[in-house]
């Protein structure tokens, strides 16, 4: 995968996180300190992160399926779909139900 391809994909799937209120880092630090500093943050493993965003999707459509599909993954969702890799097809597919549920929310048309 070309560099700005991969840089596309994290940030689909960083955004499908964000969107869907999922960590994205995680810390080390004293627990239950209050006033005391985080000794360090890093980035989540994308693998991880995706089945959290993916686990999220679920419980919140569950007409929101990914399966395997010849060599990559194929995200569904009624009349919708996506295939790439699992990374790609989860963040699509996260995004595609915030979308609609914002839409819905708002009442928006969007034939």
């Amino acid at each position: 995968m070309s560099s700005s391809r991969a840089g596309e994909l994290q940030d689909r799937l960083l955004k499908a996180a964000e969107r869907l209120k999922v960590a994205t880092e995680a810390s080390a630090g004293p627990l239950g300190a209050t006033g005391l500093q985080v000794w360090a943050r890093w980035p989540r493993d994308r693998l991880t992160l995706a089945y959290d965003v993916l686990s999220r999707v679920r419980r919140l459509d569950g007409d929101a399926t990914v399966e395997t599909a010849g060599a990559g993954w194929r995200a569904r969702r009624r009349n919708w779909s996506f295939t790439g890799s699992f990374e790609e097809a989860v963040a699509m597919l996260a995004l595609h139900v915030c979308d609609d549920r914002r839409l819905r929310r708002t009442g928006a048309d969007y034939k």
